[in-house]
């Protein structure tokens, strides 16, 4: 068996592609004055941007260089392709597309929603053993009442009503998870 480089493990994942991406406007605007190569920049460029913390990249003179070698145009094209089209943010020297923030914001929600799980889960988990807390010092309240006329010390638990080892099967639903 293979074993993955840790380039293989950088390039895991996807991003998603909008079903109607060829019929948007700004697309077509896009293929009609870049040809197919604009199309490819633009993809080549949101790709770039999934890589980018947060989904907002460079905007530098480098990095649009940089870009425009994998589809083999030029730095000015780059940078057309990004400012012509209503297709990016820019914000100073950083720039994103609305396609990123989507996804973004998606997996912040995603994570965020899953840690608001956690926490009221953890919650109704606490407030369980406190409830059930309660329940066994009530009984434990009324089950040693008798013992102020015996000779046993009140803090010794009797055989017959109470058992020293812990009953873990009522916590079992805790463990299962």
């Amino acid at each position: 068996m293979a074993k993955k480089n840790n380039n293989d493990k950088q390039n895991d994942g996807f991003i998603k592609l909008d079903r109607n991406l060829m019929s948007r406007p700004e697309i077509a605007k896009l293929i009609d004055k870049e040809g197919p190569a604009g199309l490819a920049l633009y993809i080549s460029i949101n790709l770039y941007l999934a890589h980018c913390a947060g989904g907002w990249g460079l905007y530098t003179g480098r990095q649009f260089s940089i870009l425009g070698m994998e589809v083999k145009k030029s730095r000015s094209d780059v940078r057309r392709v990004i400012t012509n089209y209503n297709l990016f943010t820019v914000d100073g020297d950083r720039f994103t597309s609305p396609w990123m923030e989507k996804q973004f914001a998606h997996a912040s929600q995603k994570s965020r929603s899953s840690r608001e799980n956690l926490y009221i889960r953890a919650e109704e988990i606490e407030k369980d053993i406190e409830k059930k807390n309660i329940e066994k010092a009530s009984v434990r309240v009324s089950d040693d009442t008798h013992l102020a006329s015996s000779d046993e010390h009140p803090l010794t638990p009797s055989s017959e009503n109470e058992d020293v080892s812990s009953n873990y099967k009522d916590f079992n639903h805790y463990l299962n998870r």
